[in-house]
């Protein structure tokens, strides 16, 4: 009996690594299917989240001016961006949790997929494989979900303006008034309109001289057809 749940929980690392392929050529299943999820499903459900979607003008506008208090501001007061920064942060844990719930539903499919010889001659004991599996990963479901939550919270509770990819108001001030910058920024235009009319020159020049090769090609034959 050691033997043949041993041989299971092999045949279950294999189904999920991808080397136990045998008739799944027309889905996905085991480790692919997690891939597919991981990789297409929730990398396209977090890129189509846009950040300003279920943010209004008057929404930004109020946040400002209740940061602001009686004071106006030039820029956009830090406290009201931490907080509409924090509101877009929590639109991905709903995202997230599905990940969680679709990854959880395929690990329970690869436990039924799963056949084996000595499976088909004690049913009981399959049955009784595929309770204590399901037991395990509806226990691990949980925590999973707790830390998926705990990691948005993670990304909530500090919001670093000190990243180097974010443009803070000084480096906004910088760009829009370094010189060097704002003539690299010319150059850069001149560059790539002067790159778009070679192209269309290029492409301009390749027509007339298809037209000439075809204005030759028809003399040439009207003057065979004279001859003959």
């Amino acid at each position: 009996m050691l033997n043949i749940i041993a041989k299971y929980a092999a045949n279950y690392a294999e189904f999920l690594e991808g080397r136990f392929v045998k008739d799944t050529d027309s889905e996905l299943k085991g480790g692919s299917r997690l891939n597919y999820i991981f990789y297409e499903n929730y990398t396209a459900n977090i890129s189509n989240i846009d950040p300003f979607d279920a943010l209004t003008d008057d929404d930004i506008k109020t946040a400002i001016r209740n940061a602001s208090s009686l004071r106006p501001n030039l820029f956009v007061p830090e406290v009201a961006f931490e907080v509409l920064s924090k509101q877009q942060i929590n639109r991905l844990e709903s995202p997230s949790l599905q990940c969680v719930q679709l990854i959880y539903e395929e690990l329970r499919r690869v436990v039924v997929d799963i056949e084996m010889h000595e499976l088909t001659r004690f049913q009981n004991l399959r049955k009784k494989i595929i309770e204590c599996m399901n037991t395990l990963l509806t226990k691990q479901l949980s925590p999973t979900t707790d830390m998926v939550r705990n990691l948005i919270r993670i990304q909530d509770s500090y919001i670093n303006t000190y990243h180097p990819d974010f443009m803070g108001g000084a480096n906004s001030i910088v760009n829009v008034f370094d010189v060097n910058n704002y003539h690299q920024e010319q150059l850069d235009a001149m560059k790539r309109m002067q790159q778009r009319d070679r192209a269309d020159s290029f492409e301009q020049m390749n027509t007339d001289e298809g037209e000439q090769i075809g204005q030759a090609q028809r003399a040439t034959k009207f003057g065979a057809d004279m001859i003959v």
